[in-house]
């Protein structure tokens, strides 16, 4: 009392809580509790204080004492308004933190039963989640106490918040909802009269309805309750309300007569929108969320106004030719360009593939592309026969700023698929023609991955032959120097993508497998060591962020794959240094690897690739034995 009669409301404040405190642990009546209560009413006059005096960090401070004091005398109402307004100046000032002080503040208002108020807390952190489920709960309070207008406020509101969320289903509902009991209540008071208090509150209900159409896009039934909510405040001469009303109405008018094609209409309506929206802003009284809904609005009507007549433009071309096999996956590129002024929305993409070509990767859709902004995909077929096609793959479907929606066709494209050759020497010429266009087909579409393959297919094609044909063993080497190439190509590609997803690090990981590969076979064991240790490291990366356990096991079988030419690679290293030993102790290692998983795959083809590798670090193990024997 001493400190509050010499102003040190600061000192005046810590001892009424020090007295709170001390009489809280005695336990011996509730006059304590007064000291909690003049605590708080001097901490948040102290905080209002330095608000005034531009001193944010002690208005903070205070404010969060005040709540702090408020919570001890269970007064979560108050304690939620001091710990907002700690947050609201947190936000505003970008200090501290606001997002941990504003979920108090719900938490506190969740506790006083004031729904709404922990709503509106969430929201100022984005919680938009938290929001909606609170609105909901308000909600369903208001109408268990049959408070019709309240009920349609808060699944209102929840619908906004289900909107930012992008979830359509709840988002439906709750505007559904909203609908019905603003109706509701709009019914039961032209039945039973409006009493005084409820004047403003039917022409509310009618601009709850017309918004809540027109977040569900019924365009028809938003004019209609726009038009009444206009036309009951101008009776009532409610001005400000008139003036909202109106631009809302003039806007979704402006969107029916450009559905219909008349643009001069729309014009008319959308200078009328943006004029009313003006003047609604100017005249004030929204808080800060509102005032940005309401300037959103308007930026869009002006939008509007500009993109009347103008058509959006946009092509899709894709690779002209593409050579695969039978089985073998094809990729076709694309690039989806949009050629005009306005941007283009919602852009999706339909198959027009005959039934022999299977599609296995579609293209992703794209949300939006802004003017002269284009965009690269491709797609990934299969199929189990061989043929020729001459065909536009795909459509694309898009919309442009009004909602208005569009179809193009691709370029025409010619696909050739063969079987796969098999290295025989008897198809020697086949064999090297097929891989030959295999690969250059690949390198020419940019397909850096699978031109490795087909690079790698002819190195291994001239090693298989070198044995009958001298000259062919110096372009083994060249093909498979172009399938290094080829791959590192590919991994350039990838690392330049800022957050790889799962398929695209297997795809980091398998390219760094197969130059290892390649290394081997040309007898480069240092750098082919290097690149399978990396894969390994990639294929590891892999796994810790695989869900899915089928997956995992995949990765992991191709993994060991890496392991167990690793070991043979090591082994041979070895050799060169005459660590004869380490060596047979490396290659009964990469046999036994292999051992562990052949059987596992799935693809009789990579089952033979296996067998294959398995007995070359056999026959090494024979040959290091003999020699050692002798």
């Amino acid at each position: 009392e001493c400190y509050k009669l010499l102003g040190d409301y600061g000192y005046a404040a810590d001892f009424y809580l020090k007295y709170a405190e001390h009489g809280a642990l005695e336990e011996k009546g509730t006059e304590y509790l007064e000291g909690y209560k003049k605590s708080a009413e001097l901490y948040s006059k102290i905080g209002d204080t330095r608000l005034k005096e531009n001193n944010p960090v002690e208005a903070i401070k205070y404010y969060k004492k005040a709540a702090m004091s408020y919570d001890s005398l269970e007064d979560y109402l108050k304690a939620g308004e001091f710990y907002l307004k700690a947050g609201l100046i947190e936000k505003k000032k970008d200090i501290g933190d606001f997002f941990k002080t504003c979920a108090i503040a719900a938490e506190r208002y969740k506790k006083a039963g004031e729904l709404y108020h922990a709503a509106e807390c969430y929201l100022e952190i984005n919680e938009y989640l938290q929001a909606a489920r609170s609105f909901t709960e308000y909600a369903d309070k208001q109408l268990d106490k049959n408070n019709l207008f309240y009920a349609g406020e808060g699944y209102r509101r929840a619908g906004i918040c289900y909107a930012e969320l992008n979830q359509k289903d709840p988002m439906i509902n709750r505007y559904n909802k909203a609908i019905q009991e603003y109706l509701k209540y709009i019914d039961k008071l032209n039945r039973l009269g409006v009493t005084k208090d409820e004047i403003s509150n039917i022409g509310e209900a009618y601009l709850g309805v017309a918004e809540s159409n027109r977040m569900l896009d019924n365009l028809l039934n938003a004019k209609k309750y726009f038009k009444k909510a206009l036309d009951y405040f101008e009776k009532n001469e409610m001005k400000d309300r008139a003036i909202l009303a109106n631009a809302f109405l003039s806007k979704v008018s402006a969107k029916l007569s450009i559905q219909h094609g008349d643009y001069p209409m729309a014009s008319d309506l959308l200078s009328t929108s943006i004029e009313n929206f003006e003047e609604s802003i100017a005249r004030g009284g929204w808080n800060e969320r509102y005032l940005k809904f309401l300037e959103d609005n308007m930026e869009e009507a002006k939008r509007m106004l500009t993109e009347i007549g103008e058509k959006p433009e946009i092509t899709l071309v894709m690779d002209r030719y593409s050579y695969s096999f039978v089985g073998t996956p094809l990729i076709i590129n694309m690039n989806v360009s949009n050629e005009g002024d306005q941007p283009i929305n919602k852009i999706t993409f339909l198959s027009q593939l005959p039934e022999d070509l299977k599609l296995i990767k579609p293209p992703s859709p794209v949300e939006k592309l802004a003017a002269k902004e284009s965009r690269r995909d491709f797609i990934k077929l299969v199929t189990k026969k061989q043929g020729k096609y001459r065909i536009k793959p795909l459509e694309v479907l898009y919309e442009d700023k009004r909602g208005n929606k569009y179809v193009k066709a691709s370029n025409l494209v010619s696909i050739e698929i063969v079987e796969k050759p098999v290295i025989e020497y008897k198809n020697y010429r086949n064999v090297i023609e097929r891989y030959q266009k295999y690969a250059d087909t690949q390198m020419k579409n940019k397909n850096y991955f699978y031109a490795g393959e087909g690079y790698k297919g002819l190195a291994e094609c001239y090693r298989t032959f070198t044995f009958r044909r001298s000259g062919d063993s110096a372009k083994m080497e060249k093909y498979y120097k172009k399938a290094i190439y080829s791959y590192q190509q590919h991994i350039n590609e990838l690392k330049k993508i800022e957050k790889l997803s799962s398929e695209q690090l297997i795809q980091l990981s398998d390219a760094h497998f197969k130059i290892g590969d390649c290394y081997e076979a040309m007898g480069d064991f240092s750098n082919s060591e290097k690149y399978l240790g990396e894969s390994i490291e990639y294929y590891r990366m892999t796994i810790e962020r695989t869900h899915r356990e089928k997956e995992k096991r995949g990765i992991e079988l191709q993994m060991n794959v890496a392991h167990a030419f690793s070991f043979r690679v090591k082994a041979r290293i070895a050799i060169q240094n005459k660590d004869y030993e380490t060596a047979e102790e490396l290659l009964e290692k990469s046999i036994n690897t292999f051992e562990d998983v052949l059987g596992r795959g799935e693809d009789k083809e990579y089952e033979a690739f296996l067998k294959k590798s398995q007995k070359d670090s056999r026959d090494l193990l024979a040959s290091i034995k003999g020699r050692r024997a002798k």
